[in-house]
């Protein structure tokens, strides 16, 4: 179930992996570069991005949240197809956990075996002792009993050889003599004799007895040396097969952790990967934040390029009045002038001063009162390009007012000019 566990880990581990690359990839396929976005498809300057539409700009702005949706789009992507890889993580680490516990469980277990094994080795070494000891007592025993059983049977030899002896001298006796005495004693002797033979047997039997509790005693401690002798080869048995399953299980332990340590591996790397996603994510969002503003800012700038458009048509149309005024008022120099050199063709000619002279004065009043308001006009005209000018240093307009500013100078000019000559014809 564990190697199932670590295979089923690796190939989840793999696709993860995999499936990463193909969606770094694609990321890499399929998300421009601002560069991209902007300068390149829009050709659009870094230096000056006034020169181009709102329309680019939107375009820009659009992409670049449809950038950042798919880069949302992949983190969570990447996110879910990791949660099953946690899970089974967290499986892998609650199953090396149990296996962990077992195994304590029975290195403990072990050293009880151990220390049992060890208090049953100095067991049956007493045991041992005490059998050996008991053999010694049950040899001495036999020995005496032997002696014993030899003595009685040397008794026996002896009490009926002196029987025979004493009953034959005794019939001799009785055959010679019938005397009474010899019969009491023949009778006396014959009752210690069946007395002493009595008691020989009861010693005999209760030595008998002896050596059989001896016997008994004797198998029962083979059994137990027996069973001790068991016991302790089938706890060397288990203790080999213990220490075979510990080595097993500590060898499952090790590639366990091996995976884990892979697995903890990937995963700080996965959470490097999310950090610098974040990171993304944020610029992101700041991106979106300035892409705001910079939308505000456009919006405000259209604004007030609208408004100065319409102050520029309005500066035309004035333009254009002041251009028809300068028409005029040069329609009417070219005229002055024709009729200056009639005056003087006519002065050289008519010998009335007087008359010219008032002509001339009316006329130069005239011009000159014509002039003083047509400057007057003109400097409010100039002045408020000057504004403009100053409003418009970024935009391209100032170059129109450029131009404007030195038609206007040269109006002035001309018109300085003119009332030059007028008061040179005046003198």
């Amino acid at each position: 179930m564990i190697k199932n566990l670590i295979e089923n880990a690796k190939l989840t581990a793999q696709k993860v992996m995999t499936k990463e690359q193909q969606h770094k990839q694609q990321q890499n396929e399929s998300f421009p570069t601002f560069d991209q976005l902007a300068y390149k498809n829009y050709n659009i300057p870094k230096d000056n991005l006034w020169q181009y539409s709102i329309e680019d700009y939107s375009n820009i702005l659009h992409q670049m949240e449809d950038y950042i949706n798919r880069l949302q789009r992949g983190y969570d992507d990447v996110c879910q197809s990791f949660m099953p890889m946690f899970g089974k993580f967290e499986m892998l680490e609650k199953e090396r956990k149990r296996m962990a516990q077992e195994l304590y469980e029975k290195e403990n277990h072990c050293k009880e075996l151990e220390q049992a094994m060890i208090e049953m080795q100095a067991d049956a070494d007493n045991e041992l002792r005490k059998k050996e000891i008991i053999e010694c007592e049950l040899e001495q025993s036999k020995k005496e009993l032997q002696t014993v059983q030899a003595q009685i049977n040397w008794n026996n030899n002896q009490i009926d050889d002196k029987e025979l002896s004493e009953i034959n001298a005794a019939f001799i006796d009785l055959d010679k003599s019938n005397d009474e005495q010899y019969k009491q004693r023949i009778d006396a002797l014959q009752k210690e004799i069946q007395e002493y033979i009595q008691l020989n047997k009861e010693q005999l039997h209760k030595i008998n007895l002896q050596a059989q509790e001896i016997d008994k005693q004797c198998l029962e401690y083979r059994q137990i040396n027996r069973n001790y002798n068991m016991v302790l080869q089938q706890l060397a048995d288990q203790q080999s097969k213990s220490r075979q399953e510990i080595e097993s299980k500590q060898q499952q332990i090790n590639l366990l952790i091996k995976e884990n340590n892979k697995l903890i591996s990937q995963l700080q790397q996965l959470d490097q990967q999310k950090t610098i996603e974040l990171q993304i994510q944020l610029e992101n969002t700041k991106c979106k934040e300035e892409i705001q503003d910079l939308k505000k800012i456009i919006l405000k700038k259209e604004e007030e390029i609208k408004a100065l458009n319409n102050q520029i048509l309005i500066e035309k149309q004035q333009q254009q009045q002041q251009n028809d005024l300068i028409k005029v008022l040069k329609g009417k120099r070219d005229m002055a002038i024709s009729e200056i050199t009639q005056m003087q063709s006519k002065q050289l000619s008519d010998t009335s001063q007087t008359i010219t002279q008032q002509r001339l004065k009316q006329m130069r009043f005239s011009f000159q009162n014509k002039l003083i308001q047509m400057r007057k006009q003109f400097e409010n005209m100039y002045k408020q390009y000057l504004t403009l000018i100053c409003k418009l240093e970024d935009n391209n307009l100032s170059n129109d007012l450029m131009k404007l500013e030195s038609i206007i100078n040269k109006i002035v000019i001309d018109m300085q000019d003119l009332v030059d000559e007028v008061e040179e014809l005046m003198g």
